[in-house]
């Protein structure tokens, strides 16, 4: 391909699709034996980017003219596509196709649902604890208005304020926690919290619905705002626990392999339709939260191991990297999550960070500079514990598409079965 054409294929995809488009693009329409663009390509960075390496990729392995002819199919009317169309030698219009499904197509489709029903009671864990995990941010949220509810109460004079606007929701959040909680897998571990919760919300609604003022139980009204203060802080860490081993057990590597299949065999037949447009894009949808949920659980994996590692600090009346035992790991830890990370966004630099305090913070200690190794350790755990807040909740934000995703794609295989 001279540097002219190349040069023309860039700025066609460059054209065509934003980031996110040029993602779906990778993952569901080039599907090679060879390559799996959704796996090799760096998508955190400008589509300008992604289309020079999808470019190079692309030419590396002599797959120019099936981008081509894909782009065709995406965009046929776009200038840019036109014209490449013309200088491949390619038609200008592809020939009818048959929108009739190939048995090797079907029999892909049979092969990855057989998998993906197996996985349906660990999918309702992963639900389970996702709405749990629900919860406990509504619960988080509400705070403010308990307290400013709760002071206002306590006003000699004015109106009462709406207590429906704190009960309503508590109560409802009650009664999903209490079912969400039968739906885990190990519900007896859950229930302890959600007993509490359910207390400390009948205790707040005992004593704000009492007419007069001056018979509110203090101490029992300030015991349920502190155990709803309190219960997301203690129990999200051990839900994202859960969560984890829920998608881990999911084994979306295998899952992303099967869907593979489909769309490479898909791609082979060159079969069109409706029924042919859902299954590449449910089983592409699914692909793509699949393979960000395997990455994310390998991030929160390692964020956890710098979690622990960094713990033993507390006990030190002086911090020096020497005196940590796991600090070469805690190092490598930061250094591979950061190089998760390539491109240039702000959740990349989020990434890079800790990594960085991590090596001021030796490099004080090897100059015996304690009182700016303080600062930079001080500084370590700030970026980190930031870092880690940010993968949770990446986390559950994935496993929630995730959980879309394999709704849709539920619905699509059943017309396969």
């Amino acid at each position: 391909m001279t540097p002219e054409l190349r040069q023309n294929l860039q700025e066609a995809l460059t054209s065509a699709f934003n980031p996110k488009e040029l993602l779906q693009f990778a993952t569901v329409h080039l599907a090679f034996d060879d390559v799996k663009f959704a796996d090799v390509l760096n998508f955190n960075q400008s589509t300008t980017s992604i289309a020079f390496e999808l470019v190079q990729s692309v030419e590396q392995r002599g797959h120019e003219a099936e981008l081509v002819l894909k782009l065709q199919e995406e965009r046929p009317k776009l200038p840019q596509v036109i014209a490449l169309v013309s200088a491949f030698g390619l038609p200008a219009t592809r020939a009818a196709r048959s929108s009739k499904i190939p048995d090797v197509v079907h029999d892909a489709v049979i092969r990855f649902n057989e998998k993906f029903q197996q996985r349906q009671e660990q999918i309702g864990y992963l639900n389970a604890n996702k709405d749990l995990h629900d919860l406990l941010h509504h619960l988080q949220d509400l705070q403010g208005l308990i307290k400013s509810t709760v002071a206002a109460i306590h006003r000699p004079s004015g109106e009462p304020p709406d207590m429906d606007g704190i009960i309503d929701p508590l109560t409802v959040w009650v009664v999903q926690g209490q079912e969400s909680v039968k739906k885990t897998e190990f519900p007896k571990e859950h229930k302890l919290w959600i007993t509490d919760f359910s207390k400390a919300v009948n205790d707040l609604r005992a004593e704000l619905s009492k007419s007069d003022t001056a018979t509110i139980e203090v101490p029992k009204l300030d015991r349920a705002i502190e155990i709803l203060a309190n219960l997301p802080a203690q129990e999200q860490r051990s839900l994202n626990t859960e969560l984890v081993k829920c998608a881990t057990r999911l084994k979306t590597d295998e899952l992303v392999g099967l869907i593979d299949r489909i769309l490479i065999e898909l791609g082979k037949a060159g079969v069109v339709g409706a029924e042919t447009h859902d299954l590449r894009a449910g089983v592409g949808s699914f692909r793509i939260s699949c393979r960000a949920l395997t990455d994310l659980i390998d991030e929160h994996n390692l964020c956890q191991e710098v979690d622990g590692a960094l713990r033993e600090a507390d006990g030190l009346p002086e911090v020096a990297a020497d005196r940590l035992s796991q600090w070469a790991e805690i190092k490598g830890w930061l250094q591979e999550i950061a190089k998760h990370h390539p491109g240039s966004l702000p959740d990349d630099i989020r990434a890079k960070r800790p990594f960085e305090s991590a090596r001021e913070f030796e490099e004080a200690c090897a100059a015996v500079d304690k009182a700016r190794a303080k600062n930079r350790f001080q500084r370590l755990k700030e970026r980190f514990g930031d870092l880690f807040l940010n993968t949770d909740t990446a986390l559950l934000r994935i496993t929630q598409e995730l959980l879309a995703s394999a709704q849709t794609l539920d619905a699509t295989l059943r017309r396969f079965q």
